[in-house]
């Protein structure tokens, strides 16, 4: 058996467990799935506390809309909103789907089109006895609504790098849905936020904000 049936046989099998059911070659475009086997280049910031200096976190209220016609404004559901130069959206893929969060204007049809495409799966993991187990049901929490994302037949690797790409230099775009090297993994998310919270930090780096 050659090196790369027995990769596909591997990577087959391994889709079975992500998808939590019989891999089925109408479902899954599995070559575009060895995308995650590759390892590229990142880099992260030399000192990410100049940028924490920045930024001001939340949990209060669930975002509704992000207009960036001119300065960023991200809005909630209960009536607060932020301005900014920029924004990192890091929202899951199947929030994205279902069009809860409203862009003005609307996003890139590339982006749209990635968006529509990429898979999204819905395996969860348990940890059972000896005495307790613990049932996670990501699908069913309207912040994720889903487990993995993954590349439906028909589709290709570059979706990821669709979703991935910026719009105006205003609106990036995180989360495992956005890494095409590491996707589906919680490394991939966080690689895929220090990388574009880079991209604004060399964005600014010509603006004198890291004084103020």
């Amino acid at each position: 058996m050659s090196t790369d049936t027995s990769l596909m046989n591997y990577n087959g099998k391994d889709m079975e467990h992500i998808k939590n059911g019989k891999f089925k070659n109408s479902q899954t475009n599995l070559v575009d799935t060895l995308l995650d086997e590759t390892y590229a280049a990142h880099n992260a910031l030399d000192d990410t506390r100049l940028l924490f200096r920045l930024i001001t976190c939340t949990s209060q209220g669930n975002i509704s809309s992000i207009e960036y016609s001119d300065k960023v404004v991200v809005k909630s559901s209960d009536g607060q909103s932020w301005t900014g130069d920029k924004v990192i959206v890091t929202l899951p893929l199947a929030v994205l789907k279902n069009g809860t969060v409203q862009f003005t204007p609307p996003l890139p049809q590339n982006k749209v089109t990635a968006i529509h495409l990429l898979g999204v799966g819905y395996m969860e993991k348990k940890v059972p006895k000896p005495q307790k187990y613990i049932v996670t049901r990501w699908y069913q929490d309207k912040h994720i609504q889903m487990a993995y994302s993954h590349i439906p037949v028909g589709a290709t690797g570059d979706l990821y790098d669709d979703l991935a790409a910026d719009v105006q230099g205003k609106i990036h775009f995180a989360g495992e849905a956005t890494n095409r090297q590491h996707p589906q993994s919680v490394t991939g998310a966080y690689i895929s936020g220090m990388r574009e919270a880079e991209k604004v930090f060399h964005q600014w780096q010509s603006v004198d904000v890291l004084r103020r």
